[in-house]
């Protein structure tokens, strides 16, 4: 039998994977739901956001001409 602790943290662990992997999922889901870049490149800067819990961020994209365009 183990001990509550080891198996607390199993739990925990398996919790903290599962959400891994549904915002993973929804993430695919996205991608391949949509050809509209601004709404794609907003949902995963979201994602990300939630996932290591910031308040600010934007996504720096270089345009084919060189260009630097910027979303936040």
């Amino acid at each position: 039998m183990q001990s509550p602790d080891k198996e607390t943290t199993l739990t925990k662990t398996d919790t903290e994977a599962g959400l891994d992997l549904s915002a993973l999922l929804e993430t695919s889901k996205v991608l391949n739901s949509s050809a509209d870049l601004n709404f794609i490149l907003s949902h995963i800067l979201r994602t990300i956001m939630g996932k290591f819990l910031l308040t600010r961020a934007c996504v720096v994209t270089i345009a084919g001409s060189g260009s630097i365009e910027s979303d936040f």
